[in-house]
């Protein structure tokens, strides 16, 4: 959607006006094919409690336009979801294809790109494999010996901070495992003093 045909507020109205979950990032540095800057706009995500038309979808992202504007960038007004974790990584262009296409890297300068809202959680949208899982848990395994955590609490609570709640729910499920990480560095920083 692009942002000058959108209503005045929209961010915090957004909430109100939507009443479903959603995130969206806001893409401020996007150029067209010949390197000129596109219009400030925004892709958003909204999670539906039961299959929708995408006429019923627009309708509720409409909400958030101008009267009298159409916000939608034309033939790219609705997308169906087929892969909740591509989408949300494209808010901030964090995926393959847009590594690929030398796309603005949004993360790389905002600590929070990515915006949410009405309970919108991408771990209850998307069905994440063993091997993901293991893949986590190794990433914060080993945060834990990079930042050298000596108690799960301090681990636990910077999972919650830094991290979404699927890899709060990892920290979580494997809390001994990552409890006798964290007691083998303070144990290691005991035996050195």
């Amino acid at each position: 959607m692009y942002v000058e045909n959108m209503i005045p507020g929209w961010e915090e109205e957004a909430s109100e006006l939507l009443q479903l979950p959603f995130s969206y990032g806001i893409h401020y540095k996007c150029v067209d094919e010949n390197g000129d800057p596109r219009k400030l706009h925004i892709h958003i995500i909204i999670v539906f409690p039961n299959p929708t038309t995408g006429n019923y979808a627009l309708s509720v992202l409409s909400r958030l336009q101008k009267e009298g504007s159409y916000a939608f960038a034309k033939g790219y007004e609705i997308s169906p979801v087929v892969n909740i974790r591509n989408c949300y990584n494209y808010l901030l262009h964090d995926t393959d294809d847009c590594r690929k296409k030398h796309k603005y890297p949004y993360y790389e300068d905002d600590p929070k790109p990515r915006f949410c809202g009405n309970g919108f959680d991408i771990g209850l949208y998307e069905q994440v494999s063993s091997k993901e899982k293991s893949d986590m848990r190794k990433e914060l395994a080993l945060m834990i010996c990079e930042y050298g955590f000596t108690n799960y609490n301090d681990f636990y609570r910077k999972v919650v901070s830094d991290y979404d709640s699927l890899y709060e729910e990892i920290a979580s499920t494997y809390s001994a495992f990552f409890e006798r990480l964290t007691r083998g560095n303070y144990q290691k920083k005991v035996s050195e003093v």
